[in-house]
C-alpha cells in the first residue's frame, strides 16, 4: 500500500469516528496545510502544484466548512463565517492568479485565528 494511501485510511478513519466539533477542527487543519503548501507552490513556481491545491482548499472551504454553518442556530457568527470563507476563497484565487504569497499569508492568519477560536470553543465544552 502507496503513502498516499495510508494517508487516505488515516484521514478516513478520523472522519469516521469524529464528532462535528472533531471534523471542523479536521478541516480546518487540513484547509492550513493545503493553504500553506499553496504558499510553497508559489515560492517554487509549480503553477500546476499551485492550481491543484487551491483547488482543494476552496472545496474544503465551499463544501465543507461553509455547508456546516447553521444560520438558525449559529446566526450573525455563521453569517461571519460565511463571509470570510467567501472572502478567503476570493483571496486564494486572487493569490493565485497574482503568484502572491503575501495574500496567501493573510488567508493562513484568517484561518488560524478562526481554528484557535474552535479550539477554544471544544475546550470550553469540555
Amino acid at each position: 500500500m502507496s503513502v498516499e494511501a495510508y494517508k487516505k485510511v488515516e484521514i478516513e478513519t478520523k472522519v469516521f469516528g469524529s464528532s462535528k466539533y472533531e471534523l471542523i477542527l479536521l478541516m480546518y487543519e487540513r484547509t492550513i496545510q493545503q493553504i500553506e503548501l499553496i504558499k510553497e507552490k508559489i515560492l517554487a513556481k509549480d503553477h500546476a502544484a499551485k492550481a491543484f491545491h487551491v483547488e482543494k482548499a476552496m472545496m474544503i472551504i465551499s463544501d465543507g466548512l461553509r455547508a456546516s454553518l447553521d444560520e438558525e442556530k449559529g446566526g450573525q457568527l455563521s453569517s461571519n463565517l460565511f463571509n470570510l470563507y467567501t472572502f478567503i476563497n476570493s483571496e486564494l484565487v486572487s493569490a493565485s492568479v497574482q503568484n502572491d504569497a503575501k495574500k496567501i499569508d493573510g488567508c493562513l492568519e484568517i484561518m488560524k485565528e478562526i481554528q484557535a477560536a474552535w479550539v477554544q470553543i471544544g475546550a470550553a465544552a469540555k
